[in-house]
């Protein structure tokens, strides 16, 4: 959305009409107005994210296994090296 759409004095959107700030970008894709976006600029995002083929969307994944924890504090890092980054710290009893 434009900021020409919005009121400055109540923040409103009044699509342009009333007390707006003017836009250097109104010659950007037809002009400020919802119409001209709706034509020009959100047609082009429209047809953009229609033709996009990129990654899948991350799904939910089972763990590859459940541990109980059988000492006071157990810590889960970013890689299997006692000196990679703690990402978690679990307490005896948690199952994760």
């Amino acid at each position: 959305m434009y900021h020409h759409w919005y009121d400055l004095t109540t923040g409103e959107r009044t699509d342009g009409t009333g007390n707006t700030k003017s836009c250097p970008g109104t010659n950007f894709f037809g002009g400020n107005t919802v119409e001209a976006a709706e034509q020009n600029f959100i047609l082009l995002i429209t047809q953009q994210l229609a033709a996009y083929s990129g990654p899948a969307p991350v799904t939910q994944v089972e763990p590859l296994y459940v541990a109980d924890v059988q000492i006071d504090e157990l810590n889960v890092r970013a890689q299997p090296s006692s000196v990679a980054a703690i990402v978690k710290q679990l307490n005896r009893g948690a199952e994760s």
